[in-house]
């Protein structure tokens, strides 16, 4: 599965985190205008939609997974051929690692100022925007123990 971003975003449109894995090849390098346009579109689309509704939309040639955790949204985009499942899965797995990582619920403040350790566990995760290690156990060691370093 390819991820062309993962965000943290609060429920008033305030992105915490934004990670953008992008290929050049099939989308333009965004410029910071165009990233900050394109992250409140999307997050409006995602605050705008009831419970009743599938966390999933299309928004040109992304299709958006998102799920929400308390007052955040874990917000994840991808190409229209990957499996949008699964990257409802990974954003599970993402805040189970997270809650790990952090020993106990991630808030937005964990987001704000240990935003190193959100950065690690997604690299623990991702390469380039490819999933390369689902198993908690194997994502949150090398995260604590570079922790423990500091």
């Amino acid at each position: 599965m390819k991820i062309d971003f993962v965000w943290f975003v609060n429920r008033r449109l305030q992105t915490r985190l934004a990670e953008y894995y992008f290929d050049e090849r099939h989308f333009a390098p965004l410029s910071v205008a165009d990233r900050a346009a394109f992250e409140r579109r999307v997050t409006r689309a995602c605050l705008r939609r009831r419970d009743a509704q599938a966390p999933l939309f299309e928004v040109g040639e992304q299709v958006v997974a998102y799920r929400r955790y308390a007052s955040l949204y874990v917000v994840i985009g991808m190409r229209k051929r990957e499996n949008v499942l699964a990257a409802l899965e990974f954003a599970q797995l993402l805040v189970e690692a997270l809650t790990d990582v952090f020993g106990g619920h991630v808030s937005e403040l964990d987001l704000l100022f240990a935003g190193d350790k959100v950065r690690s566990t997604l690299d623990a995760m991702l390469a380039d925007g490819v999933v390369v290690e689902t198993g908690r156990s194997r994502v949150v060691e090398p995260v604590k123990l570079i922790d423990a370093l500091q």
